[in-house]
């Protein structure tokens, strides 16, 4: 049996009256995954085995090292369970995601400590779907938006 590999991304939003994402911009190419130089999406990176197979576990290394923030000022909302395909031609490569606030000042200095990647700034699931993405982004954005997005929008309130 192939080893299934498992990307999880972090759909973080601002907790502004619009919410707005945490959007960054790849720096490399890696044909084998489908991405691109400048491609933008929400962070996304691959569960390793040290962190047990819980996507919680991930999405705490992501806040750090893809996003560069400290995970007392980020919110997990959710967490959504159903495993996506994405990646033409990768049966073996699952994406799931999870979705949260960041509590802290919008304007902060983030340095992601992954030099594949640059912070873009915050941008509306709209904006970030008009742009040049990864693969993955646009389908998950759309299940998030159909299925999550009232959580985050009720958790501002």
């Amino acid at each position: 049996m192939e080893k299934v590999i498992v990307g999880v991304g972090f759909l973080m939003f601002t907790s502004e009256r619009v919410p707005r994402l945490f959007v960054v911009k790849e720096l490399n190419d890696k044909p084998a995954i489908s991405k691109g130089r400048g491609m933008l999406s929400f962070p996304l990176e691959t569960m390793k085995e040290s962190d047990g197979g819980v996507v919680e576990n991930t999405i705490g290394r992501l806040i750090e090292e893809e996003i560069g923030a400290d995970q007392s000022l980020v919110k997990i909302l959710g967490v959504e369970q159903c495993r996506f395909k994405l990646i033409p031609g990768r049966d073996d490569v699952e994406t799931v995601y999870g979705y949260g606030l960041f509590l802290g000042n919008p304007e902060h200095k983030f340095s992601p400590s992954d030099t594949d990647i640059s912070f873009a700034g915050w941008h509306t699931p709209t904006e970030v779907l008009r742009r040049f993405t990864r693969v993955e982004t646009a389908p998950i954005l759309k299940h998030f938006r159909k299925n999550h997005f009232r959580k985050v929008v009720q958790a501002i309130v």
